[in-house]
């Protein structure tokens, strides 16, 4: 059927009038066709759905194809003519919404992280490491400091004396005299104590440690002062990604509301739902506006600063802090240890014993003027010392007290510090806790999102476009509000960062994995779909069921199926996200590695739009395997490497082997292959597959899948028990189902007990 039919199903409650009941009239019956429903009937022939209900004594708006439907009368041959009015219109811009819709849907499917992104690990560090501040104090002060060290350094204690004195009689006792009228005296005064040679050496290592200290502050400084640079740039970034998802979000309530708009003018959509798009939209009109503005100020207000304006936040991976080395970090911090070792040399050199002693010597040239009038002269050297008599006691207690005043500051400063940090890491987890559950509704949006495009693509009567379109829109809101989630969490983190002397948020974190958060079932899964599955169903039911039971890669055999189907069953599972292997069952391919076939092969496979290739040859079943064993294998090495220099990296190649294929073998199979699939059948007991593979894990590593066939179990729930099993025991977490036709049969079995 044409797939503009079932486009009209138009989830519309026309308030048309209808006159019934003429005399001259015929009744008029609509026999439903695949793809209608209730919806597109009322607009068909201008009837509201609720009479639609009432004339057929219908309890709900569910219908069956073939069904036949009293609409009203008909009085003439005119009035067998529908009235569409506007349908062609309104049916073509629909269709376009659902189209757009289906098309976002599969993107955002196919975007979804398969595992983590280590290029946005990357990132994450390029977005705490920027140092935009200039501390400019700490340099002026470094500088001062280093002109008084110049100075103490060059001063030797060395200084010039000179002293004048003049003596006269008071007259105030008897026989007073005097010795001298007039002295003067000039001289050197070396200080070698106290304030002097020693004491400038002293001076000068106490520079040094402030200039340590300065420069750890320098260092603390820093980290406080560019956390409001980041914080900003972090809301920058974020907004950035926000403000593309609001405009697409915008766009499509833009569309919808113009159609609507339309639909209210025939009376087809109620002024409620117009209001509701009006209200929706001006509120993101508004968060566009506030989004933008602050970007434009940013950019204004740092134009100067190396920002790194081209990251992407929605490629920025979600982190999980380690609590471990969060709490131990502080405690630990490097600079506080050093600013504490520093305190306490400054203290030692401040309070030094015989810091207070006082050594200097000199020499002097003397003139006396008597009362005689004689003039005497004399040249004089000599010492002075001096000592506190009781400070020297109490020097050890005050060093002592000061360091434990200074100890305690510090502890406070940790403790406040570690108070900050529990209640940080605290919000951090709630709001990790809550973007997770976010996740979840995104999940649940996905499946609704789903839901309403396989029944479009069932031709369900039930399917409503313009479902299609709402749930749509909750995917953008909830999208939106993952974005947002994100980025409290990395403001959140910044936080913590900032608290720490950590010098890569990498120390400190680590990127989460959500890929499998939602799975309903254990592992990655792959299934081989044999082309008698084609055959024996629809293509939409095996995409459906693929998809519900988890499977992201297809094996799929041609068979004698036509390039046609293969070509658009290969575009549907591609399109939910899957990617499609071709299967290549050939064992001649090991008697014959026929290089031109196999070309020719890996050209067919990328133009059919395959995304890789899966080699199913067994030589091992041949009469002749224990003689030409050998000979077989070095074969389907030629053939991998024929079709590796075929392919050209356009194709993923995964082949599938039996569990006793020899180790030499495996080592030249290894740069070959993407995966090896490892067939354990027969083996319903984890110890006889950990023994079997040891060699396989050890030489392929990561590329191992396990294949499992489903006719070796009784039903549904001891295959995935020992699917579970499996993984848990082996740690492969790659498993590939054999096959997809008998895993229905086994379905079938296990819910109906067929």
């Amino acid at each position: 059927m044409n797939r503009k039919t079932f486009f009209l199903t138009l989830l519309l409650a026309s308030s048309f009038q209808f006159v019934l009941g003429q005399t001259d009239s015929v009744r008029l019956v609509h026999k439903v066709e695949l793809g209608e429903n209730l919806y597109r009937i009322s607009l068909k022939y201008d009837i509201p759905v609720s009479k639609l209900r009432e004339l057929n004594n219908l309890n709900s708006n569910a219908i069956r194809t073939g069904q036949n439907l009293f609409v009203g009368y008909k009085l003439n041959e005119e009035m067998n003519t529908p009235l569409p009015n506007k349908v062609p219109d309104y049916l073509q811009r629909l269709e376009r919404m659902v189209e757009n819709a289906e098309a976002l849907y599969y993107e955002s499917v196919v975007r979804l992280p398969k595992k983590t992104d280590t290029t946005g690990f990357e990132s994450v560090a390029r977005v705490f490491e920027g140092n935009y501040t200039k501390t400019s104090k700490y340099e002026l002060i470094k500088q001062f400091n280093d002109s008084r060290a110049s100075a103490l350094k060059s001063d030797i204690g060395l200084g010039f004396y000179s002293a004048y004195t003049y003596n006269f009689r008071p007259g105030v006792f008897d026989g007073e005299d005097l010795f001298f009228r007039n002295r003067a005296s000039i001289g050197l005064d070396w200080r070698l104590l106290g304030s002097g040679l020693r004491a400038n050496k002293d001076a000068v290592k106490q520079i040094e440690i402030e200039n340590e200290l300065n420069e750890l502050l320098q260092q603390k400084d820093a980290k406080s002062s560019n956390y409001v640079y980041t914080f900003n740039y972090i809301i920058y970034l974020f907004n950035k990604a926000q403000i593309v998802h609001l405009e697409r979000r915008k766009q499509l309530i833009d569309n919808f509301l113009d159609l609507a708009s339309d639909l209210y003018l025939v009376r087809a959509m109620p002024w409620e739902r117009i209001l509701e798009l009006k209200s929706k939209r001006a509120s993101l009109e508004s968060m566009l506006k506030n989004l933008n503005n602050y970007n434009q100020g940013f950019d204004s207000a740092y134009v100067e600063l190396n920002f790194d304006r081209s990251l992407n936040a929605n490629y920025l991976p979600v982190m999980e802090i380690d609590p471990s080395k969060v709490f131990s970090g502080v405690s630990m911090d490097s600079l506080q240890d050093r600013t504490l070792e520093l305190e306490q040399q400054r203290l030692e050199l401040n309070y030094r014993k015989n810091k207070d002693f006082n050594l200097r010597t000199y020499a002097r040239y003397n003139l006396f003027d008597s009362d005689d009038a004689t003039i005497r002269t004399f040249g004089s050297v000599g010492a002075t010392f001096t000592a506190p008599l009781f400070k020297e006691k109490r020097r050890e207690e005050l060093q002592e007290k000061e360091l434990a005043v200074i100890k305690s500051e510090m502890q406070e400063q940790v403790t406040t510090i570690n108070n900050e940090l529990m209640n940080h890491y605290y919000e951090y987890e709630y709001t990790l806790k809550q973007y997770i559950d976010f996740l979840g509704k995104k999940e649940l949006a996905q499946e609704k999102l789903r839901r309403e495009l396989t029944k479009d693509y069932l031709n369900d009567p039930n399917f409503t476009p313009l479902n299609t379109v709402t749930y749509l829109d909750e995917l953008y809101a909830i999208d939106y509000e993952l974005l947002d989630l994100k980025q409290k969490l990395y403001l959140k983190l910044l936080k913590i960062y900032s608290l720490l002397d950590a010098t890569d948020i990498r120390d400190i974190s680590e990127p989460i994995q959500f890929s499998h958060l939602f799975d309903k079932m254990a592992g990655n899964r792959a299934v081989y779909v044999w082309s008698e599955s084609l055959q024996n169903y629809e293509t939409e039911f095996l995409i459906k069921y693929a998809l519900n039971n988890e499977f992201d890669r297809l094996f799929l055999s041609q068979g004698q199926l036509s390039n046609e189907v293969v070509l658009q069953a290969v575009k549907n599972y591609q399109r939910e996200g899957a990617s499609v292997y071709r299967l290549v069952g050939k064992n001649s391919l090991a008697e014959n590695p026929d290089p031109d076939g196999v070309k020719e092969l890996a050209e067919t496979i990328i133009l059919q739009g395959f995304d890789g290739v899966q080699f199913d040859i067994e030589p091992h079943t041949f009469n002749d395997w224990d003689s030409q064993k050998d000979v077989y294998l070095n074969n389907i090495i030629q053939v991998l490497q024929t079709f590796e220099q075929a392919a050209d990296g356009y194709l993923k190649v995964s082949i599938s082997l039996p569990v006793f294929y020899p180790e030499d073998f495996l080592s030249k199979l290894e740069p070959l292959v993407d995966e090896v699939v490892l067939m354990a059948y027969e083996r319903k007991n984890l110890e006889s597959i950990v023994n079997a593979i040891q060699e396989e894990v050890k030489i392929l590593g990561p590329k191992l899948s396990l294949a499992l066939r489903t006719q070796e179990f009784n039903d549904r729930l001891e295959l995935e028990d020992f699917l579970n099993e499996v993984i848990n025991g082996t740690g492969i977490n790659n498993v590939v189902v054999h096959d997809l036709n008998s895993l229905i049969k086994l379905d079938q079995k296990t819910i109906l007990g067929k």
